[in-house]
């Protein structure tokens, strides 16, 4: 979003809803309303995210969170999920 005249507002509404996605799904899951919440919320992501990305260039999404895990376990997992990503949008 950098560059775009209205980019601050553009990254604050793309904020709103992550948070908004990811708490739809922590409900539903504190409910017992679903038994899949790592699945509801990559749905709920790609949903959040589909009116920032339709139309750009961009090729790589990134979210941020907070891990108990290591810097190195946290990369390498991202490493493998974009590398699987690419290669399956290959085949």
């Amino acid at each position: 979003m950098a560059g775009d005249p209205e980019g601050l507002l553009r990254a604050e509404l793309l904020s709103a809803a992550v948070v908004t996605a990811h708490n739809h799904v922590l409900r539903r899951w504190l409910r017992n309303e679903t038994g899949s919440p790592e699945k509801d919320f990559e749905r709920a992501m790609d949903v959040a995210l589909e009116n920032f990305t339709r139309g750009t260039e961009a090729e790589t999404t990134v979210v941020v969170f907070h891990s108990s895990a290591g810097v190195d376990a946290v990369v390498a997992r991202l490493h493998r999920i974009l590398f699987t990503e690419a290669e399956s949008a290959m085949d």
